[in-house]
């Protein structure tokens, strides 16, 4: 069995409960390193590389909801076009059985 790690996406800005605020994001991103670098899984699925708006640490603004793409959300999750950001980033070679 192939065991798949996935990165959380950004949640840097967000107005959740627990979620937005700095000491959180830097919880956040030392997971996503461990989950990319511990060597525990087989592959990882970057989502926080796939939604990532660099200029400003958080979600790319048209990901999130209210955005261009969806309607109200709780502006943590991604709207549709977030997660179609996120399944384009998925390699389907990673979905195969293992050899």
């Amino acid at each position: 069995m192939r065991v798949i790690g996935a990165t959380l996406v950004p949640a840097l800005g967000r107005t959740a409960p627990g979620h937005g605020h700095e000491e959180q994001d830097r919880k956040q991103r030392a997971l996503n390193d461990f989950i990319r670098n511990a060597g525990l899984f087989d592959a990882v699925l970057d989502f926080e590389a796939a939604t990532l708006d660099a200029a400003t640490g958080g979600m790319t603004a048209e990901l999130v909801p209210d955005g261009t793409v969806g309607g109200p959300g709780d502006r943590l999750h991604p709207n549709r076009a977030g997660y179609l950001a996120m399944a384009s980033a998925i390699n389907p070679d990673l979905l195969l059985p293992a050899a």
